[in-house]
């Protein structure tokens, strides 16, 4: 069964505040499997389902994978919590 918008955001912000998920812009950020670092079939971070396509990486080797909808709630919830 499919998150609802509301669950999602929620996710979101249990991932930031748990510091799974960083509440600031990523270094390097890819798109879709074969590049780089890029781990094919990846679970989501947010979601848990498998094959996300965009995979964000910051110093220290810290790398997230994220569905592209999930990364753009992701987005909205840093800028409303007053993130970069």
């Amino acid at each position: 069964m499919a998150m609802t918008n509301e669950q999602l955001r929620a996710r979101v912000r249990e991932r930031i505040v748990s510091d799974d998920l960083p509440n600031e812009p990523p270094v390097v950020q890819n798109a879709g499997p074969g590049l780089g670092t890029f781990k094919r079939g990846s679970p989501c971070l947010i979601c848990g389902k498998p094959d996300a396509l965009v995979g964000y990486f910051w110093v220290g080797g810290r790398v997230t994978y994220l569905h592209a909808a999930c990364d753009a709630v992701w987005m909205l919830e840093r800028e409303r919590q007053g993130g970069t």
